[in-house]
């Protein structure tokens, strides 16, 4: 008996999404911090602060607790992840970096700065076409113990080179990435380990979630590949991610740690007498051992779109890091469905209500 069964793999796309593309050049000259996309993003990055020092423009995050130095020529530029707690970049030069922390809340108990490394590398793997893995090494920031790595590859459809660095100070761990083209790395990469080496926490605070995705009022069907089932997703999510090499539905926004793959089975691979509460238990079973430290709620029993289903939510430790599933096991006459999505653990709550407006759209023809 066979069954199409979510590897969890897949914790969080960190920030190395971002690249610079064709119709940076053309507007180059605006000031990007005060575009309206800026503007949309957050509000709060309006409350940095700029530093002119000889040595550079030191950019403190909005909340104070970081800050990073800017060579000649690079401005603040919250445009690029509302993510982010720092942005900034030098668009005519196509340069670029955002600093991010991580609570050390949303990772295992036990969870080490090599651990964090290692999700990274996982999670860029997945995120980047034609990955390459060029340099790793140890190397000390603000004080602390940190790993500086290269690599390039496609994001975007763009040949991409990364400069990135991790390290971990109080409750979170933090990752400052850097990147240009391929093409202009090599004449980048001295202002990029100078930003990389500039880093500093200021004061020792939890990293909080970020907002939600703002992309909810206009949505984007996906269908697989005979067109016999569909979901409406908000129209930012990209289906560029093998986040599933079973699924027949996928897409992801990175940026704010919003997953759905969509799993279907056709009831004739499964003996007559296997039943919608059979699938469900070996579907949980599977997901629970994939899991440190599983959690579930009771499923309770839904109709979506003339499907009866069943649907709980699954809070676990994959790759030492908390993530919630909203799980919803649907059964036809011809098929059973799995479709999930999940995010950050401490982010499901202001997630749910959308995760179950996706749900609510998925219909077999």
């Amino acid at each position: 008996m066979h069954y199409k069964l979510m590897i969890l793999t897949l914790a969080a796309v960190f920030l190395i999404a971002g690249c610079s593309s064709k119709s940076d050049s053309k507007n180059s000259n605006k000031d990007t911090s005060t575009n309206t996309t800026a503007a949309a993003n957050t509000s709060a990055k309006d409350s940095k602060k700029t530093e002119e020092k000889d040595e550079g423009n030191v950019l403190k995050s909005s909340d104070d607790s970081i800050q990073i130095t800017l060579p000649d020529g690079w401005k603040e530029d919250s445009t690029l992840n509302n993510m982010a707690l720092i942005g900034a970049s030098q668009r005519l030069k196509d340069k670029y970096v955002l600093v991010t922390p991580i609570s050390k809340a949303d990772m295992s108990d036990n969870a080490t700065l090599e651990d964090f490394h290692k999700l990274f590398q996982g999670n860029i793997q997945i995120s980047l076409q034609n990955y390459k893995e060029i340099e790793t090494k140890d190397i000390t920031i603000d004080s602390q113990p940190a790993k500086l790595i290269e690599f390039s590859g496609l994001a975007q459809n763009v040949k991409v080179h990364y400069l990135a660095a991790l390290t971990s100070k109080g409750n979170s761990y933090y990752q400052i990435v850097t990147w240009s083209s391929e093409k202009k790395f090599d004449d980048s990469k001295e202002d990029f380990m100078k930003v990389i080496e500039s880093f500093k926490v200021l004061k020792d605070t939890t990293a909080t979630a970020p907002a939600a995705s703002n992309s909810t009022t206009k949505t984007q069907t996906l269908k697989n590949s005979d067109d016999s089932i569909e979901v409406k997703v908000p129209s930012n999510w990209s289906t560029g991610l093998n986040l599933s090499p079973d699924a027949d539905i996928q897409a992801a926004a990175p940026a704010s740690e919003d997953y759905i793959v969509v799993l279907r089975e056709s009831k004739t691979d499964f003996p007559d007498n296997v039943t919608l509460n059979d699938y469900y238990k070996v579907i949980l079973d599977n997901m629970k051992g994939s899991m440190t430290n599983p959690e579930q709620t009771e499923p309770k029993q839904v109709t979506i779109n003339g499907l009866k289903g069943m649907q709980y939510e699954l809070t676990g430790e994959v790759d030492k890091i908390k993530i919630s599933y909203l799980i919803t096991i649907l059964e036809s006459d011809k098929n059973f469905t799995q479709v999930l999505l999940w995010t950050r653990a401490n982010m499901m709550d202001q997630k749910r209500p959308g995760y179950t407006d996706i749900v609510n759209t998925f219909t077999e023809k």
